[in-house]
């Protein structure tokens, strides 16, 4: 997102708000995770309905298709939050996930940060839906000769669900994530192709105005959508009846994108990359010429480490814990004079587990004590 200051230069910050219809869900490695109400209500949705069939004649194997092929896709979101988040400059950002993957968001990211975590994500994604589509090709192959099966699985065959061998894990999960970045890659809202096509413009023309690169990406969105629609009537004219329809979902998608690429949309898309800067120093930054972290132009959020985070996690655990221990003490400190009238008086058998178990601890705590002064009163005497 831009912001324009008194000056009338623009500045860029990084919003920390959730995507829109998502619910967070907490914080890994310091960002925030949220899913979509989409993702919710279809996951729903979807174990309702292998809930009512799981007991048809048949359909045995369902849950466990059903989980292994939820598995294989919500690897695809780590493997795309992954490439999301090394493009994110701030650890406060969030993460959202829609039906097929991370949702981008628009301001969080430079043109060249956007252009880096797409490729990224892309090419992750096919290599390892390749390496899975070869390796069950390559185990379907060597269970043929062993005699274990009569054909060998071509890679780029449709998927079987029975997962009755290594095998079919495979192919599906290749195939899965192989689905996945194709839906990633069509231009949707919140889409990976969107922004990849947005900062391709704003990268591959520098030079021409931002009116000029909406323009630009509209005109590439509304082909798109006209080629989809185009596509989606040849699907009809050949449809198999046996399969169910797959055009309607087709040109749905067309007249999606279509309307979901009005100019103002575009603008906005285009207007959340680089800041236009006008005078000549700040014309260096915006090229890159130099970086000074004291302007408050380019200076980005300090991204916390893995080993800061380690570090500190443990550190709070060990406070926590601490904490903690100190509030059993007192609390047994508190009870222990009265089961210690009560055993003077009454004797050991009135004392209940919780009695015993509150001498117990405080017994403990009292012997590491004295081992603890012990310790420190050889180091003294040492030192003398």
């Amino acid at each position: 997102m831009t912001t324009v200051t008194d000056s009338g230069s623009e500045q860029r910050y990084f919003p920390t708000e959730l995507p829109p219809w998502s619910l967070p869900i907490g914080r890994v490695w310091g960002r925030l995770w949220c899913v979509s109400y989409t993702l919710v209500i279809t996951l729903a949705i979807l174990c309702g309905v292998v809930a009512m069939s799981a007991g048809r004649v048949g359909s045995q194997g369902l849950v466990l298709a059903s989980a292994v092929a939820l598995g294989i896709w919500f690897l695809g979101f780590l493997i795309q939050a992954f490439a999301y988040s090394l493009g994110l400059p701030a650890n406060d950002s969030s993460i959202g996930f829609g039906l097929v993957g991370v949702q981008w968001q628009s301001g969080v990211m430079t043109s060249k940060r956007t252009l880096q975590a797409t490729i990224l994500s892309i090419s992750v994604m096919v290599a390892v839906s390749s390496s899975l589509l070869l390796a069950s090709r390559f185990l379907s192959t060597a269970a043929a000769e062993l005699g274990g099966a009569t054909t060998a699985i071509h890679p780029f065959s449709l998927p079987r669900f029975d997962l009755i061998s290594v095998e079919s894990v495979t192919h599906l999960a290749g195939w899965l994530l192989l689905v996945q970045c194709v839906a990633q890659l069509y231009p949707l809202p919140f889409s990976l192709g969107r922004h990849f096509a947005a900062a391709l413009v704003v990268a591959a023309v520098p030079t021409q105005s931002r009116m000029k690169h909406t323009l630009i990406l509209h005109r590439v969105m509304i082909v798109l959508s006209i080629a989809m629609a185009i596509f989606s009537v040849g699907v009809l004219r050949n449809e198999n009846a046996m399969w169910i329809p797959r055009w309607p979902l087709l040109m749905l998608l067309a007249f999606t994108l279509a309307r979901t690429s009005r100019i103002e949309q575009i603008q906005q898309l285009v207007d959340s990359f680089d800041p236009i800067i006008a005078d000549d120093e700040d014309d260096e930054i915006a090229m890159g010429f130099w970086d000074d972290s004291s302007d408050p132009r380019t200076a980005k959020p300090k991204r916390e480490s893995l080993r800061e985070f380690t570090k500190s996690w443990f550190a709070r655990r060990r406070l926590r814990h601490r904490m903690q221990q100190e509030r059993v003490e007192a609390i047994d400190a508190a009870k222990l004079d009265e089961i210690l009238e009560r055993l003077h008086h009454q004797g050991a058998a009135s004392l209940s587990r919780g009695d015993r178990e509150v001498l117990r601890r405080v017994s403990e705590s009292l012997r590491r004590e004295r081992q603890k002064d012990r310790i420190i009163q050889g180091d003294e005497d040492d030192a003398d």
